[in-house]
């Protein structure tokens, strides 16, 4: 059975949610000609990204995890006594592989932080300003 990447499914979910609860709110505000409804989606938008922070913290603990283990593996390469100069050649390679894979998770922490700080952005904003952007949509269309 395929273990699920949590990350992964936080950077695919997020988004589409944030999407629709925007076009939620687009598309109620129209139906109803009432443009709070764009600023009670971006509040939802942002209860959504502040409960998002519960999987960021599940998330940065698992990677926590595999970053400890990577920093066990490189220890025990180094000190391990090297009989060959081709062994001890194969056991620096190994080390940098296992820094390189742990600076990859340090990136991942920082794209899942990003994206549930964008999520927060993006509803603080539909919920401070939405309002006004849709009188002044629905007046423009009002116009035409």
């Amino acid at each position: 059975m395929r273990k699920i990447d949590t990350s992964k499914v936080l950077r695919i979910v997020l988004p589409v949610v944030v999407a629709g609860l925007t076009a939620f709110g687009v598309l109620m505000s129209f139906g109803t000609g009432d443009p709070h409804w764009l600023s009670r989606a971006g509040a939802l938008i942002a209860a959504v990204a502040a409960g998002a922070i519960i999987v960021q913290i599940v998330i940065e603990i698992h990677l926590e995890g595999k970053r400890s283990a990577l920093e066990d593996r490189v220890h025990n390469l180094q000190d391990e006594a090297q009989a060959t100069p081709l062994d001890d050649l194969a056991s620096r390679l190994s080390a940098k592989r296992l820094e390189v894979h742990s600076g990859r998770l340090s990136r991942e922490r920082l794209i899942v932080a990003a994206y549930v700080v964008g999520a927060a952005m993006v509803g603080e904003v539909l919920h401070g300003f939405g309002d006004l952007w849709m009188c002044a949509w629905l007046l423009c269309q009002a116009h035409s």
